[in-house]
């Protein structure tokens, strides 16, 4: 098997993974329903989640299967993170990465995978959800969207999980200082003091949902010092800054709940932020919910970043949009996210048909295999990728195309992304291929020219010498006998004879001087003008169609 590469946010997203504290934990009905769900949804024999550590892949919810955890370097899932987007194998045994998998020539002897990573919001890739079968075989489109729909949900079980360690953590540290607080007044102080301190905004709210107490860094955040906030409720505090991100949208209407999300406010001065809250019950030793315990964190600044990120990307797509050549754009694995206008409008079909690897089926079947083979190497070594395809359009015909793929890579120099274009050479094809016949013909009619010439040369070369020589004999001999005219007359058609020869000469030469004009010439001379692409068939063989 072929080991996946590490992605590029490996150090992050084992420590996002870390906070989970999911890693060995004790089966629950909740995984495993999705896990037999999927297997379910798919008609599938086997179906796992898997969270991918540092040198293992641990399964927490398994059907069909027997396995506890999976070397790293033998974990197909470790190719699903480097995507955002469901990873789909249709025969593993055909693929060079899986061939020698020990699950696919051994045991199981698996033939079918499909799997979709378990993403969070900040983009870790944690683990996947996937399905297996000892079959080859491929996935209905309805069956594709419920695998990513399941694969949400892990993630939002695995949330739904860590709030509510950390809430019972935290409500229980809360609770502990609440009972202190009901008991001293001077541990209401300290646990003032230390909120306080936090660069987050805090805001504790009796079991009506009013404000009792607020620290600086809720102050900070809203502009309601602790004075203009005591007896209102968190709505009040927080106003909607826009349509999106509503605080009214997830708070509790009344009394206390407990909740999380994003939310868009505007400070007390005028300015808007965007910040993360989370409330969660606070409990007396009987469990009855005495109160709330509101966190707000400002998160300003990454969701701006993540606006000029979005509308950066929607530039870029715009413009690949306008462009005449196919265009798409591949994440960091070489699996492609999105295609252009120009694609859909010559090959057909809607995103669906073509995502991650689904692009080959419209090459040539012949050339699939290696293109594919070639593709995986150059996405491995971060290396531009060029070639010359067969592409088959919405009218069943094959045109040449010339392919072209660059990596994208960030500031320290990782690849990130890969977009690439195809462009048209058909038409290219198509005047050399006239040059070429032009030239073959121009060939031929040289020959018989050359040909042509001598043969005329040879034959009015011999009468011409015969002519002279008697001229020149007539002339010697008889020359004092002839009177001034008739020496004039013979004089003249010697001069006659060497114009001749003159000419005969000369048509020797009309070969010479037609080569100077060769068609071959005349496309060389004008090479400099050409785009700079991998060389074509040369004129003098025929070109391949």
């Amino acid at each position: 098997m072929i080991p996946a590469h590490l992605p590029l946010n490996e150090l992050s997203r084992l420590r996002v993974l870390d906070r989970y504290a999911i890693l060995d934990s004790s089966p629950e009905p909740c995984f495993d329903d999705l896990a037999r769900m999927a297997a379910m949804v798919c008609q599938a024999p086997s179906a796992l989640i898997g969270l991918v550590a540092g040198n293992r892949q641990w399964l927490k919810a398994q059907w069909g299967l027997s396995l506890v955890e999976l070397p790293r370097t033998e974990a197909i899932c470790s190719h699903t993170i480097l995507g955002d987007d469901l990873l789909i194998v249709t025969d593993l045994g055909e693929d060079i990465r899986f061939a020698d998998h020990p699950l696919v020539v051994s045991g199981p002897r698996f033939r079918f995978y499909a799997g979709v990573p378990v993403l969070t919001a900040g983009g870790e890739a944690l683990g996947t959800l996937a399905v297996l079968d000892t079959r080859p075989r491929e996935l209905e489109p309805s069956q594709t969207e419920a695998l990513r729909i399941l694969g949400r949900q892990v993630l939002a079980q695995l949330e739904l999980r860590r709030q509510l360690r950390e809430q019972q953590q935290l409500a229980a540290d809360v609770q502990r200082g609440m009972e202190a607080l009901q008991r001293s007044e001077a541990e209401l102080r300290r646990l003032a003091l230390v909120a306080s301190r936090t660069s987050q905004g805090v805001a504790i709210a009796s079991a009506e949902g009013l404000v009792q107490w607020i620290n600086d860094g809720f102050t900070r955040l809203t502009g309601f010092t602790a004075v203009e906030a005591r007896g209102r409720r968190l709505t009040d505090l927080l106003p909607a800054a826009g349509s999106g991100g509503q605080a009214s949208a997830i708070l509790p209407s009344s009394g206390v709940g407990l909740v999380a999300g994003e939310i868009f406010s505007r400070h007390k001065a005028g300015w808007s932020f965007w910040a993360a809250l989370e409330m969660q019950p606070l409990r007396d030793a009987r469990e009855s919910v005495t109160g709330s315990l509101t966190l707000l964190t400002d998160i300003t600044e990454s969701h701006m970043a993540r606006e000029v990120l979005q509308a950066n990307e929607e530039r870029f797509r715009t413009l690949a949009n306008a462009i005449p050549q196919l265009a798409w754009i591949a994440d960091s694995a070489g699996s492609v996210t999105w295609f252009n206008r120009s694609w859909y409008a010559y090959v057909g079909g809607d995103f669906r048909d073509w995502e991650g690897w689904g692009w080959v089926k419209v090459l040539e079947p012949e050339s699939r295999a290696a293109v594919r083979g070639r593709w995986f190497r150059e996405v491995e070594q971060g290396a531009p990728f060029e070639a010359e395809l067969a592409v088959r359009g919405t009218d069943q015909h094959w045109r040449r195309f010339r392919s072209r793929m660059e990596p994208l890579r960030d500031s320290a120099g990782r690849v990130r992304q890969w977009f690439g274009t195809l462009t048209d050479v058909e038409q290219l094809k198509r005047v050399e291929r006239e040059l070429w016949e032009c030239q073959s013909h121009w060939e031929t009619t040289h020959r018989e020219l050359k040909t042509l010439s001598q043969t005329v040369a040879h034959d009015l070369r011999g009468p011409l010498r015969g002519i002279d020589g008697w001229s020149q004999a007539l002339l010697e001999e008889f020359g004092d006998r002839l009177d001034e005219t008739g020496r004039g007359y013979l004089q003249r058609v010697r001069s006659e004879i060497r114009r001749m020869g003159l000419a005969v000469d000369d048509l020797l030469q009309i070969p010479r001087v037609a080569a100077l004009e060769s068609p071959r010439e005349k496309s060389d001379s004008s090479a400099s003008l050409r785009p700079r692409v991998p060389p074509f068939p040369q004129v003098g063989s025929p070109p391949t169609e």
